[in-house]
């Protein structure tokens, strides 16, 4: 995978491994005023697919699916 993109995901005390990335873009937002970039990523994991986002240096799961 690419520098910087993301090979394990823990949530809780679930341990996601990262199989591939299905999808990833750049959103620019006004959150609110204060200028935000977000990156996000949609993951297939050993335990299904998610979406993370990273603003910053803090990672964010936006998203499971089922």
């Amino acid at each position: 995978m690419k520098r910087g993109w993301p090979v394990l995901i823990c949530w809780g005390h679930r341990r996601l491994a990262v199989r591939q990335v299905s999808d990833w873009w750049v959103a620019r937002e006004r959150w609110w005023a204060k200028e935000e970039e977000r990156i996000y990523f949609r993951l297939v994991t050993d335990k299904g697919t998610v979406e993370i986002y990273r603003s910053g240096s803090e990672w964010t799961l936006a998203r499971l699916f089922d």
